[in-house]
Order: C-alpha cells, then structure tokens, then sequence
C-alpha cells in the first residue's frame, strides 16, 4: 500500500532542519520502499504493506526525533486518499485571482465543530469550501491585513498541533511523484 506522510512545521527559517536526503534514508532505513521526498516541506511518500494508521505515526514520528533530535507531528493519509481529493476537487467552484490561495488541512484526530461553526469563527477572510474529520479545504484572499500566516493561526488556535496544512499546487505535486 502506499502512503503520504505531511511533515508538520520543518524546514522554516532555519529551526526544525530536515534534509530531504536524510529524511529518504530514514524511511528506507525503517523498511519502507519506493521511498520519495517532495519538495522541502516534508512530504513522503513510500510503499509498505497495510499498517494501523496510529501505530504508523507513532513509529515514524519517534523514528523522526530519535534521527533528528526534535518532535516532529505526522499526518499520515494513504495514496488514495489524497488521490481521492483531487479526484473531488473541493475547489472547483473558487473564482481563482492573482489573491487566491487554496488550502488543505489535514487533521490527524477527529473534531467536534461543523463547518457551519468554523465558517462563522473564520469570517469572510476564509471560504470552508469541504470539511471532514480528515480534512478542511479552505479558500483565502490575500488583502494588505490578511494573509495565509493568518490562515494558520486561526486553524492552529481551532484544531491544536495535531494539523498540517498544504497549499492545493503542493498536492498536485505530491500525486505526480506518487504516479512516477
């Protein structure tokens, strides 16, 4: 089976440091293949034989600090999962401008709120556009008082650390690898 692992908080600035090579040997080295890093975020795909989702992410994030010496929060999804949403595309219908960004943000624990709830918290700065305990989609326009980093503290502030969050472009990259 394959699965995508999203990396939560690497790579920014010059805390949290995760070489993509190393983060590939790491996956290898634990027994996993086909193993492939996309792009510097921390997105891993790799090829093993069906695993408890909570087991997975347990192995890999105390494989991830033992290697890296830091926590480091999994979201782990397998490939047809994230093949499945593009196959949804959630934001078909977003007029897309220049200010237009689109997010996905996956949950690794389910939620108690309604898109209804987090649409009112959000206000106008955010379109909910799908919401599941696995995931919500988002829609931002980018204005001079609010950006994507706003984006991100008021998903933090709702769902904790146990969220990560990838721009819409991102995962079409992501399944392109995964198709090669």
């Amino acid at each position: 089976m394959k699965y995508v692992v999203f990396l939560r908080g690497i790579n920014i600035g010059l805390k949290k440091r995760v070489p993509m090579e190393d983060l590939r040997q790491l996956f290898e080295g634990m027994g996993y293949s086909e193993v492939r890093t996309i792009l510097n975020s921390g997105n891993v795909i790799f090829k093993s034989g069906k695993e408890d989702e909570e087991v997975l992410q347990n192995k890999i994030e105390n494989a991830l600090e033992k290697r890296f010496g830091f926590e480091v929060r999994v979201v782990i999804r397998t490939r047809d999962e994230v093949q499945n949403l593009l196959k949804i595309d959630p934001f078909k219908d977003i007029e897309i401008t220049k200010d237009t960004r689109l997010y996905i943000t996956f949950l690794s624990e389910g939620i108690s709120l309604t898109r209804d709830s987090v649409q009112e918290m959000a206000g106008e700065f955010v379109k909910i556009v799908r919401f599941t305990n696995r995931e919500i989609c988002s829609a931002i326009m980018i204005t001079p008082d609010k950006n994507t980093v706003d984006l991100m503290g008021f998903l933090e502030k709702l769902f904790g650390q146990n969220i990560t969050t990838r721009n819409w472009n991102t995962i079409f990259k992501i399944m392109n690898v995964s198709d090669n």
